[in-house]
């Protein structure tokens, strides 16, 4: 429930200036997130392969959002830097979800859905 709420820094994200596509590139970096922290806090089978592919797939999200230490600023125009933390953060907490429904087959995803409803009126609140 409480890292479904925190998918929510997304929305967040767009409010605060960054761009959609960059938001959406970052926030996708959940599935290689999820991979990294299964191999750190479940012990899952992490190969080499998959490895280059984590390098490659968070590396592409980055350059997606055209870094300004990279390319250089062309428009003199400044997004908050908060903005790209707040979708991280979401990507971060998607890869949470995924590790808690797979740390916890056996309980219905209804009970997941019901908690994150009741999290997100909470937090709003």
């Amino acid at each position: 429930g409480l890292f479904g709420v925190g998918q929510t820094p997304s929305f967040l994200a767009v409010r605060v200036g960054a761009p959609v596509g960059d938001v959406a590139a970052l926030t996708s970096t959940n599935i290689a997130v999820a991979a990294l922290l299964g191999r750190l806090l479940l012990g899952e089978r992490f190969t080499a392969v998959q490895g280059l592919a984590l390098v490659c797939s968070l590396g592409g999200a980055v350059l997606v959002c055209r870094p300004t230490f990279v390319f250089g600023s062309s428009d003199g125009e400044q997004v908050p830097i908060i903005g790209y933390l707040l979708a991280l953060c979401s990507g971060f907490s998607r890869a949470c979800v995924y590790l808690v429904v797979r740390k916890a087959p056996e309980v219905h995803s209804t009970w997941f859905t019901l908690v994150t409803i009741l999290f997100t009126i909470i937090c709003w609140v």
